[in-house]
């Protein structure tokens, strides 16, 4: 099994470290594409005095090894950093300074904590708090996070090839476009669905707007950078 996961490694162009965790992904091309567009976008809100234009928020887990809880890093443009710990479970550590969506005291119940079954819908929740927190705190935020499914979750999402001719024509109509079930064919449904799409849009993205904030996906975490 090693050796299978060995040569598969090799052919992703990938290696690995005993007892670290990374993504084999995260030096591919398209990825690094990726980091270095996503590093210019982070230069374009530095000043001349190397200090953020507008507060930069960090929501990774990456940053803290605090079970069950997710760090919040933000920097100010007055060149000071604040580290803000938002509880998402029954734990009870709080720091000066953290902003607080709900009582860390209650114990939280098997559908709402965050850990192992977080959905998009959990988050949105959680999240809609969180933005009006900081905004009331820091004003417009650029915020950070990574590009867990429960972050990217779409607006108004194309069928699947695997859904009923019925499904796609009601999405087909949302979409002003006028087709009949019996009138086309499955194949024909998937090309009109294909040329009505509009571009991506993330409801954390559509939310984040609304508070005047400003969302930014971080890439795959790199072998060389794993925070393990």
């Amino acid at each position: 099994m090693l050796k299978v996961m060995r040569d598969e490694l090799q052919r992703m162009e990938g290696s690995y470290v005993r007892g670290r965790k990374i993504d084999p992904r995260a030096d591919h091309e398209v990825n690094v594409r990726f980091k270095n567009k996503h590093l210019n976008k982070r230069m374009h809100n530095i000043s001349t005095k190397n200090y953020p234009k507008m507060p930069e928020v960090y929501l990774d887990e990456r940053y803290c090894n605090v079970n069950p809880t997710t760090l919040l890093l933000v920097e100010l443009g007055n060149g000071t950093a604040s580290l803000e710990l938002v509880s998402c479970s029954s734990s009870t550590t709080n720091y000066m300074g953290s902003i607080e969506t709900w009582a860390l005291h209650l114990k939280a119940s098997d559908d709402t904590d965050y850990h192992g079954n977080f959905t998009g819908e959990l988050f949105e929740a959680w999240f809609g708090d969180l933005y009006k927190n900081l905004l009331d705190t820091y004003g417009p935020c650029r915020i950070h996070m990574d590009g867990a499914a429960y972050h990217k979750v779409m607006v108004d999402p194309a069928p699947s090839s695997s859904k009923s001719k019925a499904k796609m024509v009601e999405w087909l109509h949302r979409h002003v476009v006028t087709v009949s079930i019996d009138g086309y064919k499955k194949k024909q449904l998937e090309r009109l669905i294909a040329h009505a799409k509009p571009l991506t849009t993330y409801k954390t993205v559509v939310l984040a707007e609304l508070y005047k904030h400003e969302v930014l996906y971080t890439p795959p975490l790199s072998p060389r950078n794993s925070a393990d």
